[in-house]
């Protein structure tokens, strides 16, 4: 996922957050934010150290290589091993009030024939900033992703990005 200040028509972000879900896969993040230069300001973004650093995890809810990634080689999976759709990812990162952010993420299904999955998309500051879902196209091998964009306004100095499994989602 990738966010961008808009504020300074920032250009692309060098790096990309993604999230796989056993079921609904998730792939895709970055925060960015430089005049000159888009900055990540996600720590971790692409779970390229092959865990959570710079997250907090609950749930169901792991790491691991996964053919089809978005970006790089290592992707969140949601609901993994058929188990309870309670996973929950968050990370707080730098914001400047008053500035436009895009928020963007790959998300898909793993599996064939298998519908979309939703995942809600929550980002707040000293408000909610965002409160919304996406959901994911039907599965396959390799995952098919779909690219997710939202924008949002800060209003503190520290943002979260929250995401969180739907407890509806179908596994097998």
């Amino acid at each position: 996922m990738r966010l961008k200040n808009h504020e300074n028509n920032v250009g692309k972000v060098n790096k990309n957050m993604k999230m796989i879900k056993y079921v609904a896969a998730l792939a895709g993040l970055g925060v960015a934010v430089s005049v000159a230069q888009a900055q990540n300001l996600l720590n971790n973004g692409s779970f390229e150290t092959g865990d959570f650093t710079g997250w907090s995890a609950s749930g169901v809810v792991a790491v691991s290589p996964y053919e089809g990634a978005a970006d790089g080689i290592y992707s969140a999976l949601f609901n993994q091993g058929d188990l309870s759709p309670n996973g929950v990812l968050s990370q707080s990162f730098v914001t400047t009030p008053g500035d436009v952010y895009t928020l963007a993420f790959d998300y898909g299904t793993f599996g064939w024939g298998r519908v979309g999955q939703t995942l809600f998309v929550d980002v707040n500051g000293s408000s909610t900033l965002l409160n919304t879902f996406a959901t994911s196209p039907a599965g396959g091998v390799p995952t098919p992703f779909e690219l997710f964009t939202f924008n949002f306004t800060a209003d503190s100095a520290t943002t979260t990005l929250q995401f969180t499994d739907s407890p509806g989602n179908n596994t097998f």
